[in-house]
């Protein structure tokens, strides 16, 4: 059909089309939308016979996880356009591996949580192929302290395939790409439907001025995860030219923006890597559905903060502000274990007790030869009544001199920070067990000082006499 195609002098968009219209396949027909290249179709059709061999493959053996990592992995570069992908990766090569590192780990672990999942996008019209795969726990991840009745033999990972450019709402530009903002109150006004649906308020803008004095004295990487939802509402035609991207394929534009964002991640991505370009050199990182603010530095982090949400506001987007941290200790919450960052289920989610009567305890021993947190615990119980330990950090020292001071501080904090974030802000007592010298000198104190956002009322053992 090809050689025929270039023998009548047929355009290379028809030509495509008669193939795909004799292919007689309803899964590369939706696949290719109007206007695909030749190239892009024999990507496609590599795409539709590696992925015919692993059901092949299924079908008679058994599929490993990594086989269809890399399949899954191999589809969103070619709808994240390859290469190009790296272009977006700016700002300090030491975060950019850690932060990869971590994430990377994440999305071969859960990828079920945080895969592609277009299934519904309103009235777009998607393909989306489901494998079921299991596969044994690997070694390295298996946990051995599991609650009774918890089995870890195998598990069913669902994982999904979806064609590259499957989504009408995106079709391609009659425009080249625009680079700057022109005219950005035709856009909010499009878009403050998107926020009104939100929240039931007035639409909420991104204003970086009320944002900056609360994030004075973050230590860690600063992330901005948007709203979850799906592309529902039209844009203007005057609009559409602010969510135009490029690919090798041409240019190609939005017809419908997000009701608020999700883990659509090629959806999501096509749209923050337009928006990273927009921002300066470094001072964005776009990975999945989040951008990420690799800065630890208080006064540079917060200037590259006050540029990305100007940016952001400029979208009228809304997000939430997080902080990631990646931790080198494990510790455990309830049945959670979370270790280099990565959080591991050892059963069911974290139930807390809703009862008044209890009093959630956090235990950190900053001692290695301390006494033991059962005694802590008793008389801690006979002040307060029914209390429920929520969690327990416990770390041996091994440095000597004026390092021990520093690794004390740094431990309290994270401990303390860590377990903060996944109570959700919920109120806890802390119970520390510390050496007598260490709460002489105040370095417990000045470590407490550096937890952001938390009041502290410092009471010790009536055993403890300290002047």
């Amino acid at each position: 059909m090809l050689r025929l195609g270039k023998s009548l002098k047929m355009s290379e968009e028809l030509i495509v089309g008669y193939i795909v219209a004799g292919l007689d396949d309803p899964v590369l027909s939706k696949a290719i939308p109007v206007g695909t290249s030749l190239q892009q179709l024999e990507s496609a059709l590599q795409w539709q016979k590696e992925l015919g061999g692993l059901l092949h493959q299924y079908s008679e053996s058994q599929v490993t996880l990594d086989d269809f990592e890399r399949l899954a992995d191999k589809m969103e570069q070619i709808v994240l356009c390859g290469d190009r992908l790296m272009e977006s990766l700016h700002g300090n090569q030491q975060v950019l591996q850690t932060i990869g590192t971590e994430l990377s780990s994440v999305l071969r672990q859960q990828r079920a949580a945080l895969s592609c999942n277009l299934s519904n996008l309103g009235t777009s019209k998607t393909h989306q192929i489901v494998v079921h795969l299991k596969t044994n726990v690997s070694g390295d991840s298996e946990i051995k302290l599991q609650p009774a009745g918890c089995h870890v033999k195998s598990r069913s990972l669902q994982t999904s395939l979806i064609s590259h450019l499957t989504c009408n709402v995106i079709q391609k530009s009659s425009s080249a790409p625009v680079l700057q903002l022109c005219n950005v109150r035709e856009l909010i006004a499009d878009l403050s439907h998107l926020n009104g649906a939100i929240c039931r308020e007035s639409p909420n803008h991104l204003h970086a001025e009320s944002l900056l004095p609360a994030l004075s004295a973050f230590r860690y990487f600063t992330t901005l995860d948007f709203d979850g939802g799906h592309l529902q509402i039209p844009l203007a035609p005057g609009s559409r030219h602010y969510f135009t991207f490029g690919t090798p394929y041409g240019a190609f534009q939005f017809q419908r923006a997000p009701k608020h964002f999700a883990n659509t991640t090629i959806i999501f991505n096509k749209i923050l890597i337009e928006l990273a370009r927009k921002l300066p050199t470094g001072d964005v990182v776009v990975l999945n559905d989040t951008l990420i603010l690799p800065c630890r530095d208080a006064t540079e982090g917060l200037a590259q903060l006050s540029r990305t949400l100007a940016a952001l506001g400029a979208f009228g987007l809304t997000a939430h502000l997080r902080r990631s941290r990646f931790f080198e200790q494990q510790v455990q919450l309830f049945n959670w274990i979370v270790q280099h960052g990565k959080v591991i289920s050892i059963g069911l989610p974290l139930q807390l007790p809703v009862s008044t009567a209890y009093r959630l305890v956090l235990m950190i021993s900053e001692c290695a030869d301390g006494k033991t947190f059962e005694s802590l615990l008793q008389e801690h119980c006979k002040a307060n009544g029914r209390v429920r330990v929520v969690g327990c950090f416990t770390k041996h020292i091994h440095q000597e001199g004026n390092d021990k001071e520093v690794q004390l501080g740094t431990h309290l904090v994270e401990s303390i920070e860590h377990f903060r974030q996944f109570l959700a802000f919920v109120s806890f007592d802390l119970l520390l067990e510390v050496s007598l010298q260490d709460l002489k000198e105040h370095s417990v104190r000045k470590a407490l000082l550096q937890v952001q956002q938390f009041d502290f009322e410092l009471k010790i053992n009536s055993q403890c006499n300290i002047k």
